[in-house]
């Protein structure tokens, strides 16, 4: 919610923030974005599709009408627009999106290591219950 992040931001309570705090709320919603940029387009190639930026260069009214359209609850789609708009010419191309590949190899590596992770954790308390199930048999074994 960005009256909490807001909030959050404003630890001296004045209702007001300085740049360092603008900078932080910039990189917070452009993280939160491209995260959710990956996790809702399949590909590249669907995201130009949803935009459909082969038929025209994508202005802001539409890339904020699909954005929401597609579930960005994130707000601040006029800095997006204006940060993914590198050359300010008001519209956005296919070029525009070019970070969108990477972010989308980079969730998909993270995904594969929480699986990974999880795997093992899930190794770890299997050998653990054994080590355990064979130190109660050995008690059992001493006290008989």
């Amino acid at each position: 919610d960005i009256v909490d992040l807001f909030s959050m931001l404003d630890v001296e309570g004045t209702g007001k923030l300085g740049r360092k705090g603008i900078d932080l709320v910039q990189c917070l919603v452009w993280q939160q974005f491209r995260h959710w940029a990956a996790e809702t387009y399949r590909s590249l190639e669907d995201l130009i599709q949803r935009f459909d930026l082969k038929a025209a260069p994508l202005q802001l009214d539409r890339f904020t009408q699909v954005l929401v359209g597609d579930g960005w609850k994130g707000g601040f789609e006029p800095l997006l627009f204006s940060s993914l708009d590198t050359k300010n010419q008001g519209r956005l191309t296919g070029r525009s999106f070019s970070w969108f590949q990477v972010e989308k190899f980079r969730c998909r590596i993270k995904e594969e290591s929480s699986q990974l992770m999880d795997k093992e954790e899930e190794k770890r308390s299997l050998d653990w219950n054994v080590a355990n199930d064979s130190f109660t048999q050995f008690k059992q074994f001493l006290l008989a």
